[in-house]
């Protein structure tokens, strides 16, 4: 996978960064595909990896990615689907 954003460590998706943020709280939108991607350019300047969400020791999920954030020095991150996140990251 390219779009020039890393892919981390799963151990780096722990419970608590998930529950520092979600799309809603964080960034205003609204969790389907519409909304994200046409929030990509927020969501870009904010991400700093990803990781397939098969191999994820905390809610690991198929058919996903799960990127990590960091905006006002919050770290945190959640689920995207695949499909969702090659429209946002030009993957």
């Amino acid at each position: 996978m390219d779009g020039g954003l890393p892919r981390l460590d799963p151990g780096l998706f722990d419970w608590q960064a998930w529950r520092a943020g979600n799309p809603a709280e964080v960034f205003g939108l609204f969790c389907r595909s519409e909304a994200l991607i046409a929030g990509a350019q927020m969501l870009r300047r904010a991400a700093v990896g990803w990781c397939p969400g098969d191999d994820l020791l905390c809610r690991p999920k198929s058919d996903s990615l799960a990127i990590m954030f960091v905006l006002d020095e919050r770290n945190f991150w959640f689920h995207l689907r695949v499909g969702e996140a090659r429209a946002i990251f030009d993957l």
